[in-house]
This record gives structure tokens, sequence and C-alpha cells, in this order.
């Protein structure tokens, strides 16, 4: 069987889609620290690059708990009232950062599977979520009092947008429609259950 290397937009799967050790699986933290920075530019060459990437969803992975515990800096530094002791507060971003990922993945499968469904899109699941955690670097800006979850939740809502784009072989729009859907279906999820 050849292996061909060719866009992940266009649906190629399995040992076809790069998952095999190359130039990009030799990126360190450092190139995947670069790698986010250009996704979150819209650089489709930085999200063809990270979603071939093996490396890329450990490191993600790591971005994205980097960003639970920047999120949590006022917890640790007692800035907040009635914020828990020390012990109690890291224990606590352990467990948030734990779930993050978690839902995070969750989240990814949802629109991967909106996006196969509604738009007959044609990407990989591990292909969105190498892309989306590595791209979680923009949330580190949460540790910003006041605007920071806010401008990294908008951010993170761009780099959502172009990975589904990309990587399912969808049209901006209909990816724009996709996202921005289903956090209104969360948001409004939340509500009900407040």
């Amino acid at each position: 069987m050849s292996e061909s290397v060719t866009g992940p937009s266009e649906g190629v799967t399995g040992v076809e889609a790069g998952d095999h050790p190359g130039p990009a699986s030799r990126r360190g933290v450092v190139g995947h620290v670069r790698d986010g920075v250009q996704i979150a530019r819209w650089d489709v060459e930085a999200v063809e690059r990270v979603s071939r990437d093996p490396r890329a969803l450990v490191h993600g992975a790591c971005f994205m708990v980097v960003a639970t515990f920047l999120s949590g800096v006022p917890l640790l530094l007692g800035t907040e009232p009635d914020a828990p002791t020390w012990p109690f507060a890291v224990f606590g971003l352990v467990i948030a950062a734990a779930g993050q990922l978690a839902i995070s993945a969750l989240a990814t499968g949802v629109i991967h599977g909106a996006a196969r469904l509604l738009f007959g899109a044609s990407g990989r699941y591990v292909s969105l979520l190498r892309v989306l955690w590595v791209g979680s670097i923009v949330l580190w800006v949460g540790a910003v009092p006041l605007v920071g979850g806010l401008v990294g939740g908008v951010l993170y809502l761009l780099v959502t947008l172009v990975a589904v784009s990309e990587l399912e072989g969808v049209e901006r729009l209909q990816a724009l429609v996709l996202v921005i859907g289903l956090r209104a279906l969360v948001l409004l999820a939340g509500l009900l259950m407040a």
C-alpha cells in the first residue's frame, strides 16, 4: 500500500493521513508553542502540520493543563474572596485540569460527529483534537485579570473555527454555524440546569 500524504481536508485516513514519523513528528514543545500561535493566526500550514504530528496530542494536552492552571492563579495567590487554602486550591486545579481535558475531548467528538452528520465532513477526530489542544495556547491569556477569560474564549472559538473548516473539509460558513450553534446549545443547557 503506498502512503500518500495529502491535506487533512481531503479526508485521508489511517496511515495515509501522516501518522507515521516524519519531519513534523520531531517538533518539540517550543515548536508546538509556535504552531499554537500560528494556528491562532489562521495559518493553514500549521493546522495541517499539527494535525499529522503524533506528539502534538501530548504537548497540546499539556498546553490545556497550563491554561487551566493559569486561569486559577487568583486561587493560588489567595486574591479571591473565600479562596481555599493553598493545598486545596492546587488539588482543585488538578481536578479541574483533568476535567477540562475530558470535556474538551468530548466536545471535540461532538463537533466532529456533528460535522460528519450535518455536512458530510471527512476529517479525523484525532487530527482535530491535536490542533484544538495545541491551539489552546490562546487560553493562556486567561491569566490576565478581568478580560483574559473573555479574550481567550473568543480566540479559542476562532481556533476551533479554522480547525473544523480545514480538517473536516467544510466551508468556513458551515464551520461557523456548527461551532456557534454547538456553543449556544451548551450555554442553553447550562442555563436550564441552573
